[in-house]
């Protein structure tokens, strides 16, 4: 059952990026949510030849407006995990900030998973490319 203190948190996995990439989205995250993490203090897991996964912990339980697109030189796969409003609030944030495209969700009893494909925004626009 969830209790108060994890309600609003959401784990984010990054994968197949760069860790300047992987950087830009988690500080996009943080200019969004609470973290205990500092800037540039992402965790990674690899495994030899692998690839690295990267990951964060958010607390979404306030959410500051988006400070404009963000930009990354290629494709960032991102997994949301937590609660349903958790994952749905750190998706609309990454949305402010990225192009993204939707590549699945799950549902579980009590938790929710989002897959998401990042690029930067095309020069063109001037904001985000979702809604909330």
């Amino acid at each position: 059952m969830a209790t108060d203190s994890n309600v609003h948190h959401v784990d984010v996995k990054l994968a197949g990026c760069s860790a300047k990439d992987a950087n830009v989205v988690f500080g996009a995250l943080a200019e969004h949510f609470t973290t205990e993490q500092g800037p540039g203090e992402v965790t990674e897991a690899h495994d030899g030849e692998r690839p690295v996964i990267r990951y964060a912990h958010y607390d979404t339980s306030e959410c500051r407006p988006s400070q404009g697109p963000k930009r990354i030189s290629g494709e960032v796969s991102a997994y949301l995990s937590g609660q349903p409003t958790a994952v749905r609030e750190a998706r609309g944030a990454l949305m402010d900030d990225f192009a993204a495209e939707d590549r699945g969700s799950s549902l579980g009893d009590q938790e929710m998973e989002q897959v998401l494909c990042l690029t930067s925004v095309p020069e063109r626009t001037s904001g985000g490319r979702g809604k909330r």
